[in-house]
């Protein structure tokens, strides 16, 4: 779905925006801020990763909550009066951003991508086991971020949250495409960006 195409539709006042690390769930969130006179709330605010304090926030009306790191957790956050935002990046491009920040040396990284298997192999908040998809045959199930051999993997966690989303039913949801995006007055060109500092670049004219 385009961005406005979102925004002609959007009836509910709280809005979770979740995707892939470096989706720009941050940008796109600022932006729904910005055009439906909402308050933005970042993913610090409810300690990264706690689906408890982000059903907390979205009590509060005319919210906007950034939250990549509960993708795998919408089944406990959803509820009627709150749409549930997937950003749809190509591929390609999120993993380069991913690489470029360096992403795949974080502990929060490493983090989700044992929350995500745990999910895929037991089944959780309604999620049906998915068994164990994609596979480092060096490694098994274990992932190296020191191993070459293990780059499928560091691609296959971008697969596997976009399946448990597909699979996974809440209220109100909503897929939009990044790229759609290009022609709102936030956006920053790629070669405009600071590497270092893209998200501050692309939110100047918020602060």
């Amino acid at each position: 779905m385009k961005y406005y195409e979102f925004l002609d539709i959007l009836k509910c006042d709280k809005v979770l925006v979740v995707g892939c690390q470096r989706s720009g769930t941050r940008f796109v969130a600022h932006a729904i801020a910005k055009d439906m006179g909402y308050k933005y709330l970042d993913e610090q605010t409810i300690n990264f990763s706690s689906a408890h304090n982000a059903r907390l926030r979205l009590r509060e009306n005319r919210v906007v909550l950034q939250a990549p790191a509960v993708s795998s957790e919408v089944a406990a956050i959803t509820a009627p009066d709150v749409a549930i935002v997937w950003i749809n990046r190509d591929r390609d491009d999120v993993i380069k951003s991913q690489q470029r920040i360096g992403w795949f040396n974080t502990g929060s990284e490493q983090h989700e991508w044992n929350k995500l298997w745990s999910i895929f192999e037991f089944g959780q908040d309604g999620a049906l086991p998915m068994g164990k998809r994609n596979l480092c045959k060096e490694h098994g199930r274990l992932f190296d971020i020191n191993c070459k051999k293990c780059e499928y993997e560091q691609l296959s966690i971008y697969d596997m949250k976009k399946v448990f989303w597909r699979e996974t039913h809440v209220h109100n949801q909503f897929e939009v495409e990044y790229e759609s995006l290009k022609s709102h007055p936030l956006w920053v060109s790629p070669e405009d960006r600071d590497p270092n500092n893209i998200v501050k670049l692309q939110i100047k004219n918020i602060l």
